[in-house]
């Protein structure tokens, strides 16, 4: 996780709130078989370049910080089913782990 998070955006990671969800997943592999894949979804605190962050540019179109407002954002050009970004996002921010420490609130 510190790996990828340093990856991605050039943060390091300062401290781990805890987990927020973990979610069950099944794709095809390259063979056509059927993958069953776990995901664990974590809060964390993070140091680094809040206003420059090092996104992955193949990978990204655009970078922006939300709060829970902002949701519908995440639904946008998606199809009508694909909703597993904004579902994730909408339960963190409706959990008792975002309620217990609000942005800006973390010491």
């Amino acid at each position: 996780m510190e790996r990828e998070l340093t990856e991605e955006t050039g943060w390091l990671l300062d401290r781990l709130l805890g987990l927020a969800k973990v979610v069950d997943w099944e794709s095809a592999g390259s063979d056509g078989q059927r993958l069953l894949k776990r995901e664990f979804v974590v809060a964390v605190t993070v140091a680094g370049g809040w206003d420059h962050p090092r996104l992955e540019k193949a990978k990204t179109i655009d970078g922006r910080w939300f709060g829970p407002s902002d949701l519908e954002v995440l639904k946008e050009n998606r199809p009508g089913t694909d909703t597993y970004v904004y579902d994730v996002c909408r339960c963190f921010f409706e959990s008792e782990l975002y309620r217990a420490f609000p942005a800006g609130k973390i010491s």
